[in-house]
């Protein structure tokens, strides 16, 4: 009988670990103190775009996000809808201030041997007529895909509750205690539960440990989503560079339209600011000015929890059957089976799989 395993964090991280666990047949309670994949995970944009999701030093995460990407297939087909959307993505210039940056991404690209297109102004139009003619030109990466994150975490909580997972919230965890081959932990309604196994995937939430093994800060991302409608069929995922408004993306699904996003290191501040919206609604009306005509349906916040060295994080403690997986920063829709996989496959067999050696404590 295999050993059961309790994973505190009911996320992306939580869901795609305890979905691979589980089809190894793992016995698994997972604990959150909200509703499955209502926290940062209902707050992403969804999008499978490791191409133009390359910064200049991010090789390893690039790598891992094609792999990871290669993942989706297995769920797109077990899951069912997960708002699969394989039109690629248009990265642009807002305006011609933003071209010299968007020209050193566009000639790394290339270099590293990535299917990407330089695209003219007209040629945008072609692609995406929304886009305004003002905006000069743009790298398209036909291979970059996108899902809807909600469906995704709805469709991973449904799916575990058929293997047998048990879900237990709203419950706060206060209290491991570790032995070297057990665990027990105690929530805030004075219950306990016992297992072999414990899966630290809680985000930017803190870790209850003394010493804590990893620090998570909090990036806070403002995001806005507006009611698509018949006359705005936008189609493609457009990823906006911005020198004066901060870099952002528009990506469009079924029943809304995501605008996001802003980075902001203020800690645990949950509200909208008045300049962050202002950057969002700048920088997409600028590309995509047809926005305007479109409601507001949502304004909200998200916290992607980031390690010291912006890179997941996917470990055990040395002398505990404790592992954590978390520090998924802005990679947590991409990078999830992926994280999943290796984080069930350390935990199963002790092995790194090899997309992942550089994902430890920082």
């Amino acid at each position: 009988m295999k050993p059961r395993v309790c994973i505190v964090g009911a996320g992306i991280a939580g869901l795609s670990t305890a979905w691979y666990l589980a089809k190894q047949g793992y016995s698994i309670t997972i604990f959150d103190k909200g509703i499955p994949g209502k926290g940062t995970t209902s707050a992403a944009a969804g999008m499978l775009a490791p191409i133009n999701e390359l910064e200049l030093t991010e090789l390893d995460l690039l790598q891992a996000g094609i792999h990871s990407q290669q993942l989706f297939q297995e769920w797109k087909t077990s899951l069912g809808d997960i708002g699969w959307v394989p039109e690629g993505t248009l990265e642009v210039a807002q305006s011609r201030d933003d071209l010299p940056g968007l020209e050193r991404l566009f000639e790394y690209q290339t270099k590293a041997g990535l299917e990407v297109y330089w695209h003219t102004a007209p040629e945008l139009q072609s692609q995406e007529p929304l886009i305004s003619t003002e905006v000069p030109a743009g790298i398209f990466a036909p291979s970059d895909v996108q899902v809807d994150n909600r469906k995704l975490a709805l469709r991973l909580h449904e799916q575990l509750l058929e293997m047998g997972v048990t879900f237990q919230f709203p419950v706060e965890i206060v209290h491991p205690e570790m032995g070297s081959s057990s665990i027990s932990i105690l929530d805030n309604n004075g219950n306990k539960w016992e297992g072999e196994i414990l899966v630290w995937c809680t985000g930017s939430s803190p870790l209850p440990l003394t010493p804590s093994p990893l620090k998570i800060l909090p990036v806070k991302g403002e995001i806005i989503t507006v009611q698509p409608e018949s006359f705005f069929p936008l189609q493609k995922t457009i990823r906006i560079r911005s020198r004066r408004y901060g870099n952002g993306y528009v990506v469009p699904k079924s029943d809304r339209i995501v605008c996001g996003a802003t980075a902001e290191f203020k800690g645990f501040q949950s509200h909208n600011t008045f300049g962050g919206i202002m950057d969002i609604l700048r920088r997409a009306h600028a590309v995509l000015p047809g926005l305007a005509e479109l409601n507001i349906s949502e304004m909200y916040t998200g916290f992607r929890p980031a390690a010291a060295h912006f890179k997941p994080v996917i470990d055990k403690l040395p002398d505990a059957p404790v592992y954590v997986v978390n520090g998924l920063y802005r990679h947590g829709i991409l990078l999830a089976p992926l994280i999943g996989s290796a984080a069930a496959t350390l935990i199963h067999s002790g092995e790194r799989l090899p997309w992942i050696e550089s994902f430890r404590f920082p």
